[in-house]
């Protein structure tokens, strides 16, 4: 397995994590008070589109020829750190 090949199964899996994180998220939002599901969900649907972003990243870098995929890598950990702060913050507002 190439190192490219390696580091996209390892994004993959984490998409999994974070899509079963959201999924989580969105479930606590739907138990909470009226006041705050609207802003709930607002931070739910923000790491949905961060998510859709890291895996339009990550196809990009998985089409890229063995050489240019090093420059896709830092687009798709621009994306995944991006997508992880989103996550964190909803974590810590969404109980």
């Amino acid at each position: 397995m190439s190192k490219k090949d390696a580091y996209v199964k390892m994004i993959k899996a984490q998409l999994d994590e974070w899509s079963a994180e959201i999924d989580v998220l969105q479930a606590r939002a739907q138990k909470a008070e009226a006041d705050f599901q609207l802003e709930y969900q607002e931070q739910i649907d923000q790491a949905r589109s961060l998510r859709e972003s890291l895996q339009q990243r990550l196809s990009e870098l998985q089409e890229a020829g063995e050489q240019a995929w090093r420059e896709f890598k830092s687009n798709v950990e621009s994306a995944r750190d991006e997508l992880q702060s989103a996550l964190n913050k909803a974590k810590e507002n969404i109980q």
